[in-house]
């Protein structure tokens, strides 16, 4: 019984690890099929500390989706980042979802491998539990 109680924890817990890489995932799949690209002018850029620990520069951006309307976001990078001389910016954005922006061709290749291989853990244990229950 105590076997199986373990057995069913790391279960649990792959499941939620599944879950989550899975939601980082779907954030970059969006990205690859409806994501846009446009160029953004730069408005402000300014130091803010986060977490208590670390200091970003945050980086505010304008820029017109396709359709025409007009946004503003902002994005955090490291401190030794450099803006463009011109001020201006290539990104990704998501039409009309507010805070969906990022530098264009940011990819999150950790996020995706993370997925597949809890993908793969996930499967190994379930047909794993499937042999032994009908063996």
């Amino acid at each position: 019984m105590e076997d199986e109680t373990r057995r069913f924890k790391i279960m649990v817990f792959v499941g939620l690890l599944f879950v989550l890489s899975a939601y980082s995932s779907c954030q970059e799949i969006k990205y690859s099929i409806w994501g846009k690209t446009a160029e953004a002018t730069i408005s402000s850029t300014q130091r803010m500390r986060m977490r208590r620990t670390r200091t970003v520069l945050v980086v505010r951006y304008e820029f017109t989706e396709e359709s025409g309307a007009q946004r503003t976001d902002s994005m955090a990078q490291p401190l030794d980042w450099q803006p463009p001389a011109d001020g201006k910016l290539s990104i990704d954005y998501l039409a009309g979802a507010k805070g969906e922006s990022r530098l264009h061709g940011e990819w999150n290749f950790i996020a995706v491998s993370f997925f597949l291989v809890m993908l793969g853990t996930m499967v190994f244990f379930v047909v794993k539990t499937f042999r032994s229950a009908y063996a």
